[in-house]
């Protein structure tokens, strides 16, 4: 009786401790099943944790997209100086 209530706020709760653990080229992989898995939350009161958890997942592609762009611009300076 004295276990902790499992709901949908524990649940997007812990989601949400979870990504702000994990370094972003491990989120990488998995949004599209992130995304598919918040869809099922379409509670209201629990729209705080969708922000949370759809801007990390922003910050994680957007960082992606910064380490691609510095190895391009790398791979280009390399190329030029060869």
């Amino acid at each position: 009786m004295d276990a902790p209530v499992v709901n949908e706020e524990f649940v997007l709760s812990a989601l949400c401790k979870l990504l702000d653990a994990a370094p972003y080229h491990k989120i990488i992989p998995i949004i599209p099943k992130l995304c598919e898995f918040i869809q099922w939350f379409d509670v209201n009161d629990l729209h705080e944790y969708r922000l949370m958890i759809y801007s990390r997942v922003n910050e994680a592609v957007r960082r992606q997209e910064e380490i691609e762009a510095f190895r391009r611009f790398d791979k280009f300076h390399c190329m030029l100086y060869i």
